[in-house]
């Protein structure tokens, strides 16, 4: 694993660390955190004076290549073989280029008849995804320089390792999943859903943790609010949604003002033990009523045995500083930050663990 640190210096202090045996392998420094990374983590591509340099970590060693990149375009948007070997980039011409870092030479040029190319990742020997004038993205054969066309508006496109899924985002900040063998798209709902956060695929790992399981959430019996917002419009903004499971749902307090003091409480109808809650803030139907309504910014959590905490609601993952034994949790709206065009203050969601 790659760790940077920064503050304010000229160098970026980074460090490999294995998260397996707690070890810190090594340190060393980088002159800008703009760089390509090659998938053995030991070799780094950065620009410097306009010149295009390889560092190799282990060695610590620069190197300085015959290269030049793009106007306008970042040496971090390069890619690195799977077996960091070589690198591929595109020129002023329309191609993709494959330079040879052992022989320091080009050994490749491939016309894709497009000046505006993305490569998003080279995930097997001779096979690779790019998107072509902002528009549609492609999968490349190397060898025969065949080019399949996956769709278009593909954000952030990441494959899988057997080249048989495909993770994206769309314009729109939803994330899907397409199966190249039979083009049956899936969406992911609500798991990477986090209004006021951009969320993007960006690397497709085999492990047999359960990353994507979630903590089993506590359920909730009765909810109700200090104050809630009038219907509007067959629209409901009663607080017993910030529990049925939906983002697009929500509670909005009703009184004048920006909702200082506003509470909602979550009873659980009998002794519950809870470690935190997770939050989504605002009213997240949408982006642009997520813009225009308040946001919740710290909160007070009170509990039944008389202990309270105070919460920084910046985070969707809001721990508390230990385990709980409580029969009920009220929310005290402390700040909130403005909205564009309204001064009601909402939350979407709330899921206690």
């Amino acid at each position: 694993m790659l760790t940077n640190f920064s503050h304010q210096r000229s160098n970026i202090a980074a460090q490999i660390y294995n998260p397996l045996t707690h070890q810190t392998e090594l340190k060393f420094e980088l002159p800008t955190d703009e760089y390509a990374l090659s998938p053995d983590l030991n070799q780094y591509l950065f620009e410097e004076n306009e010149d295009i340099y390889l560092f190799r970590a282990k060695e610590n060693e620069k190197t300085k290549l015959p290269l030049v990149k793009r106007d306008m375009y970042s040496v971090a948007g390069w890619r690195f073989s799977p077996d960091s070997s070589e690198l591929c980039f595109s020129d002023n011409e329309g191609n993709i280029v494959l330079f040879d870092i052992a022989n320091n030479k080009i050994i490749k040029k491939i016309n894709v008849s497009s000046k505006d190319i993305q490569i998003h990742q080279w995930f097997a020997e001779d096979k690779l995804i790019y998107t072509a004038d902002h528009a549609t993205t492609y999968l490349l054969t190397i060898e025969s320089e065949e080019r399949k066309p996956l769709g278009k508006s593909m954000l952030s496109p990441v494959i899988s390792p057997g080249g048989q899924m495909l993770v994206y985002t769309d314009q729109d900040r939803n994330v899907f999943q397409l199966n190249l063998q039979n083009q049956q798209k899936t969406k992911f709902e609500d798991a990477f859903q986090r209004i006021g956060f951009e969320v993007h695929p960006v690397r497709w790992i085999r492990s047999s943790t359960p990353f994507m399981e979630v903590k089993k959430s506590t359920p909730v019996k009765r909810v109700t609010a200090s104050s809630t917002l009038p219907d509007e419009n067959k629209i409901s903004y009663n607080a017993n949604q910030l529990t049925d499971g939906n983002t697009k749902t929500g509670w909005c307090e009703g009184m004048k003002g920006g909702g200082i003091g506003e509470t909602v409480t979550l009873e659980f109808g009998e002794l519950r033990e809870v470690s935190g809650i997770n939050l989504i803030n605002g009213l997240a139907q949408s982006l642009q009523t997520f813009k225009a309504n308040n946001r919740v910014k710290s909160l007070k959590a009170e509990f039944s045995d008389g202990s309270s905490e105070i919460l920084n609601a910046s985070f969707v993952q809001m721990n508390f500083g230990k385990k709980v034994k409580t029969s009920f949790i009220k929310l005290t709206i402390l700040e909130v930050e403005k909205g564009d065009k309204y001064s009601d203050t909402c939350m979407s969601e709330v899921r206690v663990f």
